[in-house]
C-alpha cells in the first residue's frame, strides 16, 4: 500500500501539520510512565496506521511521516535537488519492520 502526497507543505499546510506532530509528541508525553493506557491513548498510537487481516502499514499520515516530511522541508528550504537525491529522501527506512505475533495485530 502506497499513498502519495501531493502537496507542496507551506502556508496553512505547513502549519496543520506542524500543529499535529506537536499535538501528538504532546499526547504522548501526558501518558505516565509504568500505567495502563486509557482508550483515548491506546487510540492515539493507531493513528498513521493501516490495517487488514495480515498487515499492518505505516502511511504518509503518521505523525512521524509528517515531522519528517516538514524536517526535509525545512533543510531544503529553496534548494534545488536533483532528481536522483529526492528518491532518496523518503521516510521507508525510519523504523525496522515490527512482525507481530499477535494475530489481531494489537498495537501494545
Amino acid at each position: 500500500m502506497n499513498v502519495t502526497l501531493l502537496a507542496f507543505i507551506d502556508g496553512d499546510l505547513r502549519k496543520y501539520a506542524s500543529d499535529y506532530v506537536e499535538s501528538f509528541i504532546e499526547e504522548v508525553g501526558n501518558i505516565e510512565e509504568h500505567s495502563l493506557m486509557d482508550k483515548s491513548q491506546k487510540d492515539l498510537m493507531k493513528l498513521g496506521f493501516v490495517r487488514n487481516r495480515e498487515n499492518i502499514w505505516m502511511t504518509p499520515f503518521h505523525p512521524m511521516n509528517i515531522a519528517y516530511q516538514l524536517k526535509v522541508n525545512d533543510e531544503l528550504e529553496d534548494e534545488e535537488v536533483g532528481v536522483h537525491i529526492l528518491n532518496r529522501l523518503h521516510p521507508q527506512n525510519l523504523l525496522p519492520f515490527i512482525y507481530a505475533i499477535d494475530p489481531n495485530h494489537e498495537v501494545h
